[in-house]
């Protein structure tokens, strides 16, 4: 953590979770992000969409998923997708969801979740027009050529 890795600061924070000592947790959660940590990232994001940490702020929920989602991480896109989705501080999008639901399908890997983030996009396809979907579809793959896959942020072996 003191040679800046995102990753190690992140899981430094949650030993303060875990105590309890929420004021620690947050300021070695907030280095982290700092460090361009994306799971950092999509946590304090969660913590702004549920008011956890402070209280209840869609907007910066918002920025610190489209943060962290530029860094591929695939929950803060389905969270994107549910804001837009339901209007969570924003005007409702079914294009903008969409396009988050099927980049973030896109880019999953091959585990399972509750609900897959095709489902979420399934679900919109008839809020949508077939030139709207093609649309989308010229999105994802402009904003996968803007945002390369990062290399992950990893501690060394002991």
């Amino acid at each position: 953590a003191n040679d800046g890795n995102g990753t190690a600061t992140l899981l430094f924070s949650k030993v303060y979770l875990e105590f309890g000592d929420l004021e620690n947790f947050e300021k070695y959660l907030n280095i982290s992000v700092d460090q361009n940590n994306p799971v950092a990232m999509k946590i304090l994001g969660v913590s702004f969409l549920e008011g956890s940490l402070e209280e209840q702020d869609f907007g910066k929920a918002k920025f610190w998923f489209e943060e962290s989602a530029k860094h591929r991480n695939i929950n803060s896109m389905v969270y994107l997708g549910i804001m837009h989705r339901d209007g969570l501080g924003i005007d409702k999008d079914f294009r903008k969801s969409y396009f988050w639901f099927s980049l973030a399908g896109i880019l999953k890997t091959d585990g399972v979740g509750d609900k897959e983030p095709e489902e979420f996009a399934e679900g919109l396809k008839e809020e949508l027009t077939d030139a709207q979907k093609i649309a989308v579809g010229k999105e994802i793959n402009a904003w996968l050529d803007q945002h390369p896959a990062p290399m992950p942020q990893v501690i060394p072996p002991l």
